[in-house]
């Protein structure tokens, strides 16, 4: 990109110098817009989700808003088939792009591996919004059941007073 800054830069013709530009900038956009798409952001991506879906289900289960044992131990397979793949997909990752990301790698954004990634980070937010589901309607149950034992507690009191 820098080449084409030079190039424009040493042209005499406008036009060709603002389509250089053009251009230049066009495969900026393009590389910012398919960042996301590499394998290593991908990959980073997905752990960060299944990070946040952990720490959200082991939040509601230190606030017991998850009743039903069956649904708890339905939720923790399904994180720890995630989590396997997880480590499957990141070895995978290592083994084809190494360590950091390269410019090779946005060759490959389309890329099986990548689809991948893409498919388990879907899975897996799937299973945070069936936790937040869950506590929500733990948290609505809680509160209705305070709404009925003030109500009962207020009009105890009318009556008592009145």
């Amino acid at each position: 990109m820098a080449q084409l800054l030079h190039l424009a830069a040493e042209t005499n013709s406008s036009v060709l110098q603002y389509t250089l530009l053009a251009l230049a900038a066009l495969v900026a956009a393009l590389r910012l817009l398919i960042r996301p798409l590499l394998p290593h952001i991908c990959m980073d991506d997905l752990e960060r989700v299944i990070r946040d879906t952990k720490d959200i289900f082991d939040k509601a289960q230190e606030e017991h808003l998850l009743h039903h044992r069956a649904t708890r131990l339905d939720i923790q397979l399904r994180l720890s088939r995630a989590q396997k793949e997880e480590s499957h997909l990141r070895s995978r990752v290592l083994h084809e792009h190494g360590l950091n990301c390269s410019t090779r790698e946005y060759l490959f954004i389309f890329s099986n591996l990548a689809c991948q990634l893409r498919r388990c980070r879907r899975e897996v937010k799937t299973i945070q919004l069936f936790i937040l589901k869950q506590v929500e309607d733990a948290k609505r149950g809680l509160h209705c059941e305070r709404v009925e034992e003030l109500a009962a507690v207020l009009s105890s009191e009318r009556f008592r007073s009145g």
